[in-house]
């Protein structure tokens, strides 16, 4: 066991106090960021910190799962639920790119210059009662980011007329503790030819969710599950 301060300024003060509504002797769940979970007990509560006695008794279990988002940048908004629901879904990777039709200011937005988008991440692993976070990148170009690319699995979204269906997906030879899948999805505007160009070139497949255009996190979250259930991962 051990004592530990919150300070009236953090998340997580506002979050026992206004969520969760504890009062002294009360118990939470809580952890250490990639690290034990366990339970957290209340022992004081200050208009200028929070004490608990933390209780970490074992290994977090849940593992990320071998999944890469590559994700054209988006709107700040749009890149905070992102954030938040895939760690919450487990991918392990998540990769922002500065496409050919990106906004070019997402990348200097607040979000990314105080680091507002590692407590997002905190909050998606709470949610999902996991203290595993993913890693998170940003980079300049697609070529860049493609090359960054570990997966034997790598797939594009695209509302072209050669796009596979998600069932058409042959994981015959997958190996789940050896083999990564990478998911591409462009930016609200969508992948240029030669960006989709780049993605064939780099052996990645397209993938279609049908005729329908979706909002970006909405796309993302209808793909990955697609995948995680292709995958035996649901």
């Amino acid at each position: 066991c051990q004592l530990q301060s919150i300070p009236r300024e953090s998340l997580e003060y506002d979050h026992i106090r206004k969520v969760l509504r504890l009062d002294v002797g009360d118990e939470f769940r809580a952890g250490v960021i990639n690290g034990k979970k366990g339970v957290a007990s209340v022992r004081e509560i200050s208009a200028k910190e929070i004490v608990v006695e933390l209780k970490l008794e074992a290994e977090d279990d849940q593992d990320l799962l071998p999944f890469t988002l590559l994700c054209g940048s988006a709107r700040p908004p749009v890149t905070s639920r992102l954030l938040k629901d895939c760690t919450t879904q487990g991918v392990s990777e998540i990769f922002f790119v500065s496409s050919e039709l990106s906004e070019k200011s997402y990348f200097s937005s607040t979000l990314w210059r105080d680091e507002k988008w590692r407590s997002l991440l905190v909050d998606g692993a709470s949610q999902a009662a996991t203290t595993r976070l993913p890693d998170v990148r940003r980079f300049y170009s697609v070529k860049k980011a493609v090359e960054d690319i570990n997966a034997q699995y790598k797939f594009f979204l695209s509302l072209s007329g050669n796009s596979q269906g998600f069932g058409d997906i042959d994981v015959s030879g997958f190996e789940a503790r050896v083999d990564r899948v990478c998911f591409a999805i462009g930016p609200e505007r969508g992948w240029t030819e030669s960006e989709e160009r780049l993605f064939l070139d780099s052996g990645f497949l397209p993938l279609s969710l049908g005729t329908r255009i979706y909002r970006t996190e909405t796309a993302v979250t209808a793909a990955l599950n697609l995948l995680f259930l292709k995958f035996g991962y649901l």
